[in-house]
């Protein structure tokens, strides 16, 4: 019995200790892309990723080395996170830094009556281009229930529309289902 509590508290001190390290990482990430994102160029809309989906730049950023960058908000609008996107479309992360449950969005939300989410940031450019109205970008299918969540709660009056990835795999639809379930929105 002795033995079984000395393990317990090992394992809750373990715990503590690798949320206290992540909480940190994820501090000094906020901090350092705050200092690239307000040191960033502005996107052209000639950047080859947003030439081959025929969208515009939305506000990303660039790098030195010619990535897009987006940005990752929380619900008070505190940047988190980039997401980086090279010439050819591939997808990273800034290493550390929080994404879950983390959004950005396209187009201006006051004195909409409507609120689009979407997976990707492409499709939720499409989106806001096409209907003039405002789309959240949730960055992956995982969450966007997380986001749609927080968006039902800060905009309770907004009819809110999931627009869920159409993906050979299914996992856009499973996770707008679950969300549109959850939080009683349309998809």
């Amino acid at each position: 019995v002795a033995e079984e509590m000395a393990q317990s508290r090992r394992m809750s001190e373990a715990k503590t200790q690798r949320v206290a390290e992540q909480k940190k990482s994820r501090e000094v990430a906020a901090n350092t892309v705050d200092l690239i994102w307000s040191q960033a160029g502005v996107a052209s809309s000639e950047h080859p990723y947003l030439q081959r989906k025929g969208i515009a730049p939305h506000g990303a950023r660039i790098t030195g080395d010619g990535r897009l960058m987006l940005p990752l908000y929380d619900e008070h609008g505190v940047l988190s996170t980039l997401q980086y996107i090279d010439a050819d479309g591939k997808k990273l992360y800034h290493p550390g830094g929080q994404t879950g449950g983390m959004f950005n969005i396209l187009g201006v939300l006051d004195d909409a009556d409507t609120l689009y989410i979407a997976e990707g940031s492409a499709t939720a450019a499409t989106i806001q281009e096409a209907t003039g109205k405002p789309c959240a970008v949730a960055y992956s299918a995982s969450n966007l229930v997380p986001v749609v969540g927080i968006l039902k709660a800060t905009h309770p009056t907004l009819d809110i529309c999931i627009v869920a990835d159409n993906d050979l795999s299914g996992v856009g639809q499973r996770y707008a289902e679950q969300a549109s379930a959850k939080f009683g929105v349309r998809m």
